[in-house]
């Protein structure tokens, strides 16, 4: 088993370089992104930046500010990807935003209509992309949905699937009109379909751990409830323009279809749980693109737990 995990961790390696240099852009480039509060009447504020790594936790970056002082940050990426903003004051807000290695991208936000202006790189693909946030978030059957969801999980798991469905119809039907009236370009309308998986799968992964609360613990859908995660396959690069989004749609795939389908195969005389796992990984997500991507959360995950166990007995 150690040569087994030894071997594990030179692959974590090998995908980590994977995910950054299969891109047509393979030179990391500096971002720089800065931002101002329009109309601000509070003397202190923070920004937060959380900035995606694919199957990674992301890096939080903190900000304070001042009235309307600007604020930046800066970081180094191969890729493009998604940055997500908090701005806990004068209002409380969070959007995210897509950036490119090279990008300078600035922003400003008025708190009197809660408008945000962008300027410099990457402009009308941010427009767009904070547009359909926007609609998206504010549309009532969405809205409608958030609200009943507690109640819907009460639902027998046929019952629920069918109000997942038609949530999924609609949603895909505001994506659909958002792209025929903005004409967004292909990164935005890929950033923008991903936020509608992401609301479906997000419930489709949720529903079998919250209705056990009200049925008990022995109750769970059958085998055949994940396979509706096979939907989201295959993946490809493109997607990594939402990073935020595609680290969650590997995590509901990793953590309901893969694990479910290993641990219904898994007893004592397998052998040891890790390499049973690791394998099972491997066996059970056909698409390679995937299974690197779930492989590099499964590592990382692990080896953060090692690590946290050893500051626990040292």
């Amino acid at each position: 088993m150690k040569k087994t995990y030894f071997s594990a961790i030179l692959i974590l390696s090998f995908i980590s370089v994977v995910i950054g240099k299969e891109i047509s852009t393979p030179i990391k480039r500096k971002v720089v992104i800065s931002g101002k509060i329009k109309n601000n009447t509070v003397q202190k504020g923070y920004a937060e930046f959380y900035i995606s790594r694919i199957g990674l936790e992301p890096i939080y970056i903190k900000k304070k500010f001042i009235g309307e002082q600007s604020f930046s940050i800066s970081f180094e990426t191969y890729i493009p990807k998604s940055v997500t903003i908090r701005i806990d004051k004068p209002i409380s807000t969070g959007f995210a935003i897509l950036v490119h290695p090279g990008d300078n991208i600035r922003f400003e936000m008025d708190t009197k209509n809660r408008s945000i202006v962008f300027k410099g790189d990457s402009k009308k693909t941010n427009e767009d992309a904070i547009r359909f946030q926007t609609i998206l978030s504010t549309h009532p059957d969405i809205i409608k949905w958030k609200s009943n969801f507690n109640k819907n999980i009460k639902l027998d798991y046929k019952e629920f699937l069918i109000c997942l469905d038609k949530i999924r119809s609609k949603c895909k039907f505001i994506y659909n009109d958002f792209v025929k009236k903005y004409s967004p370009n292909s990164e935005t309308k890929i950033y923008a379909s991903m936020i509608v998986d992401s609301l479906y799968y997000n419930g489709l992964s949720i529903y079998p751990l919250m209705h056990k609360r009200f049925v008990g613990k022995k109750w769970d859908v059958p085998l055949s409830y994940y396979d509706r995660f096979l939907e989201l396959l295959p993946i490809n690069k493109e997607m990594y323009i939402n990073a935020g989004a595609l680290s969650s749609l590997i995590n509901k795939f990793h953590h309901g279809y893969v694990d479910r389908h290993i641990t219904d195969t898994y007893n004592s005389e397998k052998g040891d749980y890790k390499e049973f796992y690791f394998n099972g990984i491997i066996k059970h997500t056909k698409d390679p693109l995937m299974r690197q991507l779930v492989l590099t959360e499964f590592l990382y995950q692990d080896l953060t737990k090692l690590e946290l166990d050893f500051f626990k007995k040292n």
